[in-house]
């Protein structure tokens, strides 16, 4: 079987939060093939940038080193995906 695929949920929690979390419970199959983690407030337009985007990524547990550190300072990351096929880009 193939690792859990790795969601983040940008969502100001409440109803909407809640509605989420039941539908991705209602199911073993969704429990066992997805990986939820909200990140609550993060406003759409700091998702806008390469820099917004990791840092909502890290601090969300999507990514296991800094990117500031890594993918933002042109350095190449250690960290390894659970998907033989799909690498971490190595920055730019």
């Amino acid at each position: 079987m193939s690792p859990p695929i790795k969601l983040l949920v940008i969502t100001m929690g409440g109803e909407r939060q809640a509605h989420i979390e039941k539908m991705f419970s209602s199911s073993p199959n969704l429990k066992m093939s997805f990986i939820i983690s909200f990140s609550l407030g993060v406003p759409s337009r700091s998702l806008r940038s390469k820099t917004g985007f990791f840092e909502a990524f890290y601090a969300a547990g999507l990514l296991t080193e800094n990117p500031h550190d890594t993918i933002l300072a042109n350095r190449k990351t250690t960290q390894k995906g659970t998907w033989e096929d799909m690498d971490f880009c190595e920055g730019e």
